[in-house]
């Protein structure tokens, strides 16, 4: 590898370290301002019903291969069949993630009778962990990349209300 190109990567690592600290300050800025207003504007039983929700919904992601992104990132050649089999992997395994928290649904709703809108915002949080991991699969190509300022750049913008 020649000096020029150390330098470029070198370069292209400091300034993508600087977009991404100042988008994550802004995200946790903004998610914090979110959580404040949530606990502001809900009653705290429904803000529990939430929560409560969003845990069943962080482990249905734990059911995907976390390590799939890494795998595209890492390798040296990306052309289109290597896209389609991994666009193929990602959704398979979220919608089969998905698929299995919305069948255990039911039984969740029973387990949390007290809790009637749970089953509601539950299915509601799984809808829209499926367009979160369409969003996975462009942020990982664009890792592979090191296109960070377009990854903060994106961060910043979603977390907007």
């Amino acid at each position: 590898m020649s000096q020029t190109n150390s330098d470029n990567i070198a370069n292209r690592t400091i300034s993508s370290s600087f977009y991404s600290v100042i988008a994550s300050a802004f995200t946790l800025t903004l998610g914090f301002v979110r959580f404040v207003l949530l606990l502001y504007f809900l009653l705290p039983e429904d803000f529990g019903v939430v929560t409560q929700a969003m845990l069943f919904v962080a482990l249905a992601a734990q059911l995907r291969l976390p390590g799939l992104d890494l795998a595209i990132i890492q390798r040296k050649d990306v052309d289109e069949s290597v896209r389609r089999t991994y666009f193929s992997m990602k959704m398979g395994f979220l919608g089969v993630s998905v698929l299995l928290m919305a069948m255990a649904t039911p039984a969740i709703g029973r387990a949390y009778a007290a809790m009637p809108l749970l089953n509601g915002i539950l299915l509601t949080l799984l809808g829209i962990e499926i367009f979160k991991g369409l969003n996975g699969i462009q942020e990982a190509l664009l890792r592979r990349e090191l296109a960070f300022q377009k990854i903060a750049i994106a961060d910043i913008v979603s977390a907007i209300p």
